[in-house]
């Protein structure tokens, strides 16, 4: 059965194959030429968007299809974060513009544009493009995105090219990190993250 998406791509295409046979033909040689290359453009635009819309979709499903296990600790951490909000903390495209040097107007910009009361509503694309602003989060920034990081991980490790897996599981084993975050974390949060490292240590080498 075709999503929404795909039944909208392929309408697109039949629209643009029919104008093409009976628009194209009526025009003289010359016009014909140009039409031609404009819906073969509008076309390849179209396959492309298509095809995007289709990665989208198997990232969404092959998110979904998780083992009974990673799917119990996803909500085990949901619960222990689930009233955690980012309050004065730096937001997440805050802490990239801080990685480029930006100016204080800069980010101030930045962080409108970003969630700061509900972390389950940062999209995985934001998180699987912004590995680095981990390093340039405080402390509350940190705690804030920290579970949406973490099923991230669960969810895409050794799955894709984003280095963000492996920056949240830094950040959780750096020693330093982990003596700033404990005033922060509550017992419960500490258990889930436990859980957490337990199980990537099972799955990779990238936790000591």
């Amino acid at each position: 059965m075709f999503t929404n998406t795909g039944r909208f791509f392929y309408v697109y295409l039949f629209c643009w194959a029919y104008a093409l046979t009976s628009i194209g033909f009526r025009l003289t040689v010359a016009k014909q030429s140009i039409w031609i290359t404009a819906s073969i453009a509008l076309c390849v635009t179209g396959l492309v968007w298509g095809l995007s819309s289709l990665v989208r979709l198997i990232r969404q499903r092959t998110a979904r299809n998780q083992s009974p296990q990673v799917m119990a600790l996803i909500g085990r951490i949901r619960d222990a974060f689930r009233d955690v909000r980012l309050g004065n903390g730096v937001s997440l495209r805050e802490a990239d513009v801080m990685d480029d040097y930006g100016t204080d107007a800069e980010r101030a910009a930045a962080r409108r544009q970003d969630e700061v009361d509900d972390w389950t509503a940062v999209p995985d694309e934001q998180i699987g493009e912004s590995p680095d602003a981990l390093h340039f989060l405080d402390n509350k920034g940190l705690c804030f995105y920290l579970p949406a990081f973490m099923i991230f991980a669960l969810r895409y490790y050794g799955k894709g090219e984003s280095r963000s897996p492996q920056t949240v599981l830094h950040q959780l084993t750096d020693a330093k990190r982990i003596d700033e975050l404990r005033p922060l974390i509550s017992p419960p949060q500490r258990e889930v993250i436990e859980g957490f490292l337990d199980h990537m240590r099972s799955e990779t080498d990238d936790v000591e």
